[in-house]
């Protein structure tokens, strides 16, 4: 239903239709349907946590660099396997992240980590100390977005020829880390190896 970007949400009656369940036993657990799109969407938000933090965890700990591109990477696989959860949330007319303080927390605790981690790197040397570690985090968040949205709408294709929608967007997604890694190197002198194209 989500997917229909219908310009209103049904009300109860067809939503319990639609899920095979009776109306009553649903309005026993919802007051309403806003009440129904907050509990997806903090579905959906703990859901991105849990794989975020799984994610995070797996890259190297004395690298905040890897730990971004670990994050970003959760983000897309989150997105792309959820794509009903992703467009609720990116659906600011259904649901009021600010508004509603459970959603509001897992949002801010995910800024709060990406920040924490570009100031670590800033600090470790990774990214330039001048550098506006908040208009990187917009630009990623913006970049993260627009590649979940093309994969799911089946539009990265035409930008990778031979890649599956998801696989492309985890390639450009790739691509902008190592833009970043490799000006990091630049800035530290320190030598990683360069791919090298076919």
């Amino acid at each position: 239903m989500i997917a229909e970007h219908r310009p209103s949400f049904p009300e109860i009656p067809e939503i319990a239709l639609r899920a095979g369940q009776d109306e009553e036993a649903v309005r026993a657990v919802f007051d309403s349907v806003q009440d129904i799109l907050d509990t997806l969407a903090e579905q959906g938000l703990m859901k991105l946590f849990d794989v975020s933090l799984r994610t995070v965890t797996q890259a190297p700990p004395d690298d905040p660099i890897a730990q971004f591109r670990a994050l970003g990477t959760a983000y897309l696989n989150w997105a792309i396997e959820n794509p009903a959860q992703f467009r609720l949330l990116q659906h600011s007319k259904l649901v009021d992240l600010e508004a509603n303080e459970n959603l509001a927390r897992y949002i801010r605790a995910m800024h709060d980590t990406m920040l924490r981690l570009l100031s670590n790197a800033q600090d470790a040397g990774q990214i330039e100390r001048s550098t506006n570690i908040h208009s990187i985090l917009v630009s990623g968040r913006c970049l993260l977005f627009g590649l979940a949205r093309m994969a799911i709408d089946g539009n990265m294709t035409a930008w990778h020829p031979g890649l599956n929608p998801a696989d492309a967007a985890h390639q450009a997604f790739s691509d902008y880390m190592d833009s970043m890694a490799a000006a990091g190197n630049n800035l530290t002198g320190s030598l990683k190896p360069q791919r090298v194209e076919a």
